[in-house]
């Protein structure tokens, strides 16, 4: 199973902690493959990322173009994985 994990980047927050560990745990005790899609950049919090996840990112330094071209970047990811399972 493909799970597609889609947050703005993974900073101290809250949602971004309970993605990692859910992210983590899954990789860990099911075969199950994560991907975490991250709008503006990565963050700290990806260093905790177990190897088994494919992260995917890239540092923009202005939200809003980021938003615009990773939108694009977000389709075809969606379109040639195949996801059975966005969140």
């Amino acid at each position: 199973m493909k799970i597609l994990h889609i947050i703005e980047q993974l900073y101290l927050g809250g949602a971004e902690k309970d993605l990692i560990n859910k992210a983590n745990y899954l990789a860990d005790y099911y075969d199950i493959n994560n991907y975490i899609f991250c709008f503006f950049r990565k963050g700290p919090l990806a260093n905790s990322l177990n190897e088994k996840i494919t992260l995917i990112y890239r540092n923009y330094s202005h939200k809003l173009y980021a938003v615009i071209k990773e939108a694009f970047l977000l389709e075809k990811i969606i379109n040639n994985i195949k996801h059975e399972i966005i969140k």
